[in-house]
């Protein structure tokens, strides 16, 4: 579990979620399990580790992998060998990378709704170079109460949307996603240059709630 992962689930189990992570590099898993998370070790694709997840029993699983390619058979054979009722996928950005056609074709859903650069995010979230802070949808210009949420092209190295709360609930970001009037955001914003990444935010009709830390809940 790489360090973008381990705070994906932190950040879910913070939202009164029950996360339970799988992993086969044993130094990776004690990473996660000395901060609290659960760990499943073994092969995610196996039989063994599937039905110790009981995949069959969760909301759905996430495959947060750099490659691609594994995350689609993750959650393929998640959902047809392992009985998860839903999976989501993150897709590193690159030539070749799937796109959102290519990952609904397997039954999954595309997590934050487009290719992103994994490696970088995670590289930064472990040198501690993003911070996330929570931003609140006030639905200001045409179509507010029904927006789509992506953000400009030249923004996507300085800031992720990594998860939604709505109606005090939390939520994944994916391609069926669309923004309603009063829904918060925590955004994951690169430190360095976050002014400018602050500023687009409120042009595009965001406005700040507050930073999120670990010790934050829900």
């Amino acid at each position: 579990a790489n360090a973008f992962a381990r705070l994906f689930a932190r950040r879910l189990k913070a939202g009164g979620h029950d996360v339970i992570m799988m992993d086969a590099n044993r130094d990776s898993a004690e990473k996660a399990q000395a901060e609290g998370l659960r760990v499943v070790f073994g092969n995610a694709l196996e039989e063994r580790a599937m039905l110790t997840a009981q995949m069959e029993s969760r909301s759905g699983i996430v495959g947060l992998l750099a490659n691609p390619a594994q995350n689609l058979l993750f959650a393929q054979t998640g959902r047809e060998e392992g009985g998860a009722p839903r999976a989501w996928v993150a897709v590193q950005r690159g030539p070749g990378a799937p796109g959102v056609d290519a990952v609904t074709e397997t039954g999954a859903h595309l997590l934050f709704g487009e290719a992103l650069d994994l490696e970088l995010w995670s590289v930064r979230v472990r040198h501690e170079l993003a911070k996330l802070e929570v931003w609140r949808w006030e639905g200001t210009g045409e179509g507010s109460a029904d927006s789509d949420w992506r953000i400009p092209r030249e923004l996507r190295n300085k800031l992720l949307p990594f998860l939604l709360s709505r109606d005090g609930k939390h939520g994944f970001i994916d391609e069926t996603t669309r923004l309603k009037q009063g829904d918060q955001v925590e955004w994951l914003i690169l430190a360095e240059g976050s002014d400018f990444a602050h500023e687009h935010l409120r042009e595009l009709g965001w406005a700040p709630v507050e930073a999120k830390t670990e010790e934050d809940g829900a």
